[in-house]
């Protein structure tokens, strides 16, 4: 479900609950119908609230995973990158050797 939605379906699923409880104990004569509309009232406003807290505590859980994965990405960059350069050095540490060891062999091969 979008974040931007969630203070909406919060706030309409608890009126409607409570719709349904006041209109039963209206027809039941258990209240007066001004009572159910203040408690609905009441109601309403009270989830739209809890709904508003909601979004926020699920956009600030959105918001450290996105931190983390960008923090992990980043050090995987870097780490790919401290391995490609570790790899050039033996290349070169290689070739380094491998021209030393044919220089080598010619000055042993011109005596």
């Amino acid at each position: 479900m979008d974040e931007k939605y969630i203070v909406q379906f919060v706030t309409l699923l608890g009126g409607a609950v409570v719709s349904i409880i006041m209109a039963y104990r209206v027809f039941t004569h258990q209240v007066e119908i001004n009572y159910a509309l203040v408690v609905l009232l009441f109601a309403i406003i009270l989830f739209f609230i809890i709904g508003r807290i909601v979004r926020r505590v699920l956009y600030g859980i959105k918001k450290e995973n996105i931190e983390r994965q960008r923090q992990e990405q980043e050090l995987e960059r870097k780490r790919r990158e401290e391995e490609e350069e570790e790899n050039l050095q033996t290349e070169n540490a290689d070739e380094m050797e491998e021209e030393e060891t044919v220089s080598e062999e010619g000055i042993i091969d011109e005596k």
